[in-house]
């Protein structure tokens, strides 16, 4: 019996090209990957994580001071372009204070809202939305973080009440500070 030999050169075998391919797609799958992080990073990661650490015990403090004042909020979708915010408190609140009211979606950053409340008359307060595609996105999307603050004519925040909010154009809000 002889032994069978192959004299085709090695570029013409199937097992080299096979070996060579496998850490071959891997460098490409890599590289395609490092592209896609470098075009899009992650958006959830924050880049001044220390300060916001520490901003924590501010919005703790900002938070006992809307319940030490009894603050409840009910939110609502006026019409196209307004939101209308009853506030109702144990005590008077300073007619200096700013009232903030801002929309955090939890996924996208590029569509948070903040918008500057305006009294009209005892409790009542009304904020514009910026255009027709605002008042849309408050329609379609589910989930949102609502955040009502007050601030000081130095601009610092005096209370605050937030909440998660499943769906904003099902009815209103109710906000309350614990």
């Amino acid at each position: 019996m002889t032994p069978i030999t192959d004299t085709r050169p090695w570029y013409k075998q199937f097992w080299p090209w096979f070996v060579i391919a496998l850490p071959a797609a891997m460098i490409v799958i890599s590289i395609s990957l490092y592209y896609i992080a470098w075009r899009k990073p992650f958006e959830m990661v924050e880049p001044n994580y220390y300060n916001e650490g520490l901003a924590i015990n501010k919005n703790l403090d900002q938070q006992r001071q809307a319940a030490q004042l009894g603050i409840q909020a009910t939110i609502g979708l006026v019409d196209n372009h307004r939101i209308r915010v009853q506030l109702h408190s144990k005590s008077s609140l300073p007619e200096t204070d700013v009232l903030m009211l801002q929309l955090d979606h939890p996924m996208d950053h590029s569509k948070d809202m903040a918008l500057a409340l305006e009294q009209k008359s005892a409790g009542i307060y009304l904020g514009e939305l910026k255009d027709a595609s605002s008042w849309k996105l408050l329609q379609d999307e589910k989930r949102w973080y609502v955040y009502l603050y007050a601030r000081q004519d130095n601009e610092q925040i005096r209370w605050q009440i937030q909440g998660e909010a499943k769906s904003l154009a099902a009815g209103e809000l109710t906000l309350d500070a614990h």
